[in-house]
């Protein structure tokens, strides 16, 4: 059964919980016109969320709405009255780990993003912390941010975000690159434009200035590429923040609820791509409230760094204005610093 495989595909990535959101009837419906409903996990819509809070939201309306008509009387209902409330904040920490690595290598967090949901629930920043900024890690010292995680996995490395930023996060999500290539093959690619050529230091895969649609290897590439960048890993974490933001419109697309195959088929890579916790609000509820969100409510944004050095390699300070920046978070007034600067 549908609903067997998808426990089988998630359990190695989310706790279930019971009695969450019937899903599955609005991905069997199609070749089984059968009203009974099921019930499945909150990992599964977890697994929607391809980045955190940020690629649910557009298809919870969606599911909502065909599981309630396939339910019939007294199916699922919507939230009665608002659940989530006021700024949220949730880590997304990329991790790249090459074919060639050995078993025994140590990932590091190369992307590192904070996304910030105002609390009007209208408007998303999608926030870049450069790998290589210079942060004190607690119990290692002095390092660049994307030690953190090599030195204590996601608890520390989201320790550690915390203490440079003083944000407390909502969730966080481990993003594995080689799965992101994947989900991309499942939305049927991803639109992407570049505002400058990019010839892949890794396969010579030329990306032309201009708009195209990426497949899950070509997109994989360019989100490797810091090398023949003249920002180097600042341009990277741009082409992440545009990655992210044609994503959401990718999964909000209505026309995945009308292809069950490919739904299906959404949610298994989506598992394989990421792990999440969050653990401070329900993530029906949170889904449901943002649920509006499409891509052209986010706006990117990179912490403010100057150029420096460690230990012989490139490494970046925090600018002045970064404590601004972390201040703006805090506040909940990230548009009113941009509008500022």
């Amino acid at each position: 059964m549908i609903e067997n495989e998808l426990r089988t595909s998630f359990a190695r990535h989310e706790v279930l919980v019971p009695d969450a959101l019937p899903l599955v009837p609005a991905i069997d419906s199609g070749a089984q016109r059968v009203r009974r409903r099921r019930r499945v996990t909150a990992g599964v819509l977890a697994a929607l969320a391809v980045v955190a809070a940020v690629a649910v939201p557009p298809l919870a309306p969606h599911l909502v709405a065909h599981s309630r008509h396939l339910a019939g009387p007294g199916g699922f209902d919507t939230p009665p009255r608002e659940t989530v409330r006021g700024p949220l904040n949730f880590l997304l920490l990329g991790l790249d780990r090459r074919p060639a690595d050995p078993p025994s290598t140590v990932a590091r967090a190369d992307t590192i993003m904070i996304v910030h949901v105002n609390a009007a629930h209208d408007h998303g920043f999608l926030i870049s912390v450069p790998r290589d900024l210079l942060v004190d890690i607690r119990g290692h010292g002095l390092d660049k941010i994307n030690a953190a995680y090599a030195y204590g996995g996601r608890n520390l490395a989201t320790e550690v975000v915390s203490d440079v930023t003083g944000l407390t996060f909502d969730g966080t999500a481990e993003v594995r690159f080689e799965g992101l290539s994947r989900l991309t093959d499942a939305l049927g690619g991803v639109p992407m434009c570049l505002d400058q050529r990019v010839v892949s230091a890794h396969t010579k895969r030329t990306f032309e200035k201009g708009c195209r649609r990426l497949d899950g290897g070509e997109a994989l590439d360019l989100l490797r590429q810091r090398y023949n960048l003249p920002g180097g890993a600042l341009d990277r974490d741009r082409h992440a923040r545009q990655y992210v933001t044609s994503l959401l419109d990718e999964a909000g697309n209505g026309n995945l609820l009308t292809s069950p195959a490919k739904l299906t088929k959404v949610i298994g890579a989506a598992g394989d791509a990421m792990t999440l916790d969050i653990k401070k609000v329900s993530i029906i509820d949170l889904a449901w409230q943002l649920r509006s969100l499409r891509g052209g409510d986010l706006t990117g944004v990179e912490v403010p760094t100057t150029e420096g050095a460690y230990h012989g390699t490139q490494a970046l300070r925090p600018a002045t204005d970064a404590a601004g920046l972390y201040a703006a978070l805090r506040a909940d007034t990230v548009g009113e610093w941009l509008a500022n600067r």
